[in-house]
């Protein structure tokens, strides 16, 4: 196993938890998780149900994810930690400095720690970047020894001067133990004062010192920035109500206040004369006009002394000069680093491609010598410079070409534009007529083309850490779990409000018992909580439907279509749902699982007849309408159209729509038929026939416009809601969504 992969399994059992508590978590992990094979792509793909934007919860599968790690890694990683266990176990946790350090040196010697280091600086050879990291690790062993040894040598030296000042001798007087606590804390402390360096010092850097350190120094040229009261001089604290003579009558009814004298300005106006006479050049006094909150700031009293001594140095003189907000590399040919250099003239060469460069002879006369440069003729200079100090190297050259795709304003590969004839044929085969899509698989790709490529294309998992609090996917599985089971016992009709609280508590109880043996928890305090706060949940919830479910008849839960699930209702399918597009002959298969279908027992024209409402659950407020036509969200008019070819039994339906599990209104967002209103709750948002069929033809259109973008490698990285899209999204850091970037690409379609 690589280094990786151990951090990874350590982090899913739980990287805060003691030794014991890991091993002991880890071994009633591995019993609910695959043993040598993680599950695959094709045995994932839809057993999982959408529950909070961002997130997916497997209703069947165990409670910890099965491809983040296996039970062959668990054990695997468990032996590792045990043996290290065992290694760490002799170091002493009490006892004198130099026979701990000598403890926690023969453990570093068990495990080999040094040779493995040498090992890795000779593998390393002719790869500086690794030989670099390699070299500082064998460098921070050092500094830690070195750190070690300066504890060591602090306990003895204390040692004899407590038996010099006792008049006792040495030797009677050994050094006293000390924790292992307090011996790991002195050498981070030691640590902290030394400067590992694994480069040679490069003269004529740029050294930035404090006032208090320059003191014996010299430098041709000194700069001195932050030149404002509260910068330098230092703000002083105190109380300044009172005047020195108050001060002084205070001082002799015996209140002394905190001296703040003329005389307390000594030593800023002595540091600020060492500084400006170090310099046997030149000195360059700055300060800002306004601070970092664009608060007005206001220039240091040392400025005036200075003016009145050097009156070139007043506002309006010649050693006076004002800068405009910026920096030095902004242009050019004013770039001062090789970095700066490189980024500018990557800069300049993207600006000459938006905006070519204007007729020579309609610009405007020069102002200085560098306004005599076209900006094509700075980057051909510039350019020229760079090839000849070998700085562009075939990385920097990748990264340019990449940005330079990501700041164009056309979809490229780089913003999940797939141009490659191999990968689209690729697509189209994998993603073809007799791929079963899942109604969650479409909601990803409205929400963001991109996570849909990364989750269901690439396959990108994260890495899973243990935590302490319920995660949302945890939380809402829990939840569905409950509900599930408890439907399926409760009787709408016959069960008063206290039997089913009393049943809902035991359904609870026992889904509890059972996520606990799967994955333990953390914190059982924590856990105890959680556990509390769910079943209040559940029981607001119980209240709140008995006061419109009078109609209902029966709740069925999890009623699946083109899947297998375990614990799915009884007239569940396997069978896919298909639909066809009458102008071309194409199809798609769908599978899905709708959480909870209503059955409500109605009269129309003295007859009984039933009506069925779906619904699927959400920890928070669901998608509205308005986002549905736009193609947002396709999960609920996917479940109609299931219940109208799968389930005809069922028809007719009275409408689909959210229920909110965690706060009122449950009913917030969905479509309904008005004509149903009476026996729907308040909430729901109804409409007249004409418009429900409409917005749900709208709804079901979008899945041939999503299959075509597919198709055509369209992954782009455009978010529903743009940034509130990304901020529970796995991928963030790959995508790297930035709004000013991706809007201009919109205007261009995938063929243009």
């Amino acid at each position: 196993m690589t280094a990786d992969d151990i951090e990874n399994v350590v982090a899913f059992v739980g990287e805060q938890l003691c030794l014991a508590d890991w091993l002991k978590r880890a071994e009633r992990l591995a019993a609910s998780l695959h043993p040598t094979e993680p599950l695959s792509a094709a045995d994932e793909e839809e057993t999982i149900s959408e529950v909070e934007e961002g997130s997916e919860v497997a209703h069947q599968a165990p409670t910890v994810r099965p491809d983040a790690v296996t039970a062959a890694q668990l054990h695997e990683v468990g032996h590792l930690l045990r043996k290290l266990g065992e290694v760490l176990a002799k170091i002493p946790t009490e006892g004198t400095a130099a026979d701990l350090c000598q403890a926690i040196e023969q453990a570093l010697k068990t495990l080999n720690y040094e040779p493995r280091l040498q090992k890795s600086i000779q593998a390393a050879l002719g790869q500086p970047s690794h030989q670099l990291q390699a070299t500082l690790d064998l460098r921070g062993l050092q500094a830690i020894r070195r750190a070690a040894a300066a504890v060591a040598d602090a306990e003895r030296l204390a040692a004899q001067s407590i038996a010099a000042t006792l008049k006792v001798p040495s030797h009677a007087n050994k050094p006293s133990g000390m924790s292992l606590g307090v011996l790991l804390s002195d050498i981070r402390q030691a640590l902290d004062d030394l400067t590992l360096r694994v480069e040679p010092e490069r003269f004529g850097a740029v050294n930035i010192l404090e006032a208090t350190t320059i003191r014996g120094l010299h430098f041709p040229v000194i700069f001195v920035p932050g030149m404002v009261e509260g910068g330098f001089p230092a703000h002083l604290p105190g109380d300044w109500l009172y005047p020195a003579a108050e001060r002084e009558q205070l001082k002799a009814q015996g209140l002394v206040l905190e001296d703040i004298s003329p005389a307390t300005l000594v030593k800023e106006e002595h540091y600020f004369y060492q500084v400006v006479c170090r310099a046997t050049q030149a000195v360059y006094l700055s300060y800002p006009l306004v601070g970092a909150e664009d608060q007005e700031l206001v220039p240091s009293s040392f400025l005036a002394e200075i003016q009145r001594l050097v009156p070139a140095t007043a506002p309006g003189e010649t050693h006076h000069t004002l800068i405009p907000k910026g920096y030095d590399g902004a242009a050019l040919l004013a770039a001062t680093t090789r970095h700066e250099l490189l980024r500018q003239a990557a800069a300049a060469a993207a600006q000459i491609r938006r905006n070519p460069p204007p007729d020579p002879l309609s610009s405007k006369p020069a102002q200085s010598a560098d306004d005599q440069l076209s900006l094509s003729e700075k980057l051909e200079i510039v350019q020229e410079f760079i090839i000849k100090q070998q700085w562009q190297s075939e990385t920097f050259q990748q990264r340019q070409t990449a940005e330079e795709h990501r700041y164009s304003h056309r979809w490229t590969p780089f913003d999940g534009q797939l141009e490659d004839d191999y990968l689209l044929t690729e697509l189209s085969r994998r993603f073809g007529e007799n791929y079963v899509f899942s109604a969650t698989a479409f909601n990803e790709y409205a929400t963001c083309p991109f996570r849909f490529f990364a989750r269901r294309v690439l396959r990108l998992r994260p890495r899973i850490s243990a935590a302490l609090d319920l995660q949302a996917s945890e939380y809402g599985q829990i939840l569905h779990e409950i509900l599930r089971d408890f439907y399926r016992k409760v009787s709408p009709i016959k069960d008063n409000l206290e039997e089913k609280f009393k049943l809902v508590r035991n359904v609870a109880d026992d889904i509890f018992s059972r996520y606990e043996q799967k994955l333990p928890p953390l914190n059982t305090k924590v856990w105890e909580i959680k556990k509390s706060i769910l079943i209040a949940c559940l029981e607001q919830l119980i209240i709140e439907e008995s006061l419109y479910e009078e109609n209902v008849s029966e709740h069925i839960t999890e009623l699946s279509f083109g899947m297998f699930s375990p614990k799915a209702d009884e007239r569940s399918v396997r069978t896919p749902l298909e639909i066809t597009n009458n102008l071309n002959g194409r199809k798609i298969l769908l599978c899905g699982q709708i959480d909870r279908v209503d059955i409500i027992k109605i009269k129309v024209r003295e007859k009984e007849c039933s009506i069925s409402v779906v619904y699927d659950y959400k920890l928070s407020k669901g998608i509205s309408v308005t986002d549905m036509l736009r193609g947002r969200d396709v999960q609920l008019g996917i479940y109609l159209l299931a219940i109208e070819k799968v389930f005809p039994s069922l028809t007719p339906t009275a409408g689909a729509g959210y229920y909110t599990l965690t706060k009122a209104p449950r009913h917030s967002s969905g479509i309904y038929r008005s004509e149903y209103k009476e026996f729907l709750p308040e909430s729901c948002q109804k409409l007249e026939e004409e418009d429900f069929k409409e917005t749900y033809k709208l709804i079901i259109n979008h899945l041939w416009n999503y299959r075509k973008l597919i198709e055509k490698g369209s992954f782009h990285v455009t978010p529903a809601r743009g940034t509130k899209d990304c901020q529970f999204c796995d991928f963030r850091l790959v995508c790297r969504y930035e709004n000013h970037r991706i809007q201009p690409k919109k205007a261009f379609r995938v063929d243009e």
